[in-house]
């Protein structure tokens, strides 16, 4: 019984969300912006990690940082519709629309973290081939470090700042009110 009634709700947030993304007029500004920060994420994910970390006489934190900082941000304008909602140059906070649905917060989140933990893992799939392609090419080998420097740059930082994010703000809304 349980099983159906969070597929019932699963189904409200999924066409809740589908339904005000296609009337926000933030849709194609936040895809274009994705895609910019997609395109220069898969240039750095390009680079072998074993230039980075064994090879380089520069500091070797310097590509993985900005690799994570670029996948935070792409994480974000992923999110917007999750959190503001703009139509005719309008925007709302989506707590304030949600107030008025009787949608289970719980299923929300979950909606979200699924949503997020599925593009990254495509990003990431996509990077580790690049990474490896790279590497048998510029090396004629690959290592450990090809798929650390994917997984937990791109992967790893990204979903677990974004969790611990939401979980540091959900405590302070709770005692906001």
């Amino acid at each position: 019984m349980e099983g159906n009634i969070m597929n019932s709700e699963k189904i409200k947030v999924e066409k809740f969300f589908n339904r005000l993304w296609d009337k926000s007029v933030s849709k194609a500004v936040s895809w274009f912006l994705i895609g910019i920060f997609l395109f220069i994420i898969m240039i750095l994910c390009m680079m072998p990690a074993q230039g980075l970390f064994v090879e380089t006489e520069d500091s070797p934190w310097l590509m993985p940082g900005v690799l994570t900082m670029l996948s935070f941000m792409m994480i974000y304008f992923r999110e917007i519709p999750y959190n503001q909602y703009t139509e005719n140059q309008k925007s709302r906070f989506m707590s304030e629309i949600l107030r008025y649905h009787p949608i289970n917060k719980k299923e929300i989140q979950k909606s979200k973290n699924l949503k997020l933990v599925s593009f990254l893992g495509k990003v990431t799939g996509v990077g580790l081939v690049l990474q490896i392609v790279v590497s048998l090419i510029a090396y004629q080998s690959i290592s450990w470090l090809n798929f650390f420097y994917i997984i937990v740059f791109v992967f790893g930082f990204p979903v677990v700042g974004v969790l611990t994010f939401d979980s540091i703000a959900k405590k302070v809304g709770e005692e906001m009110l």
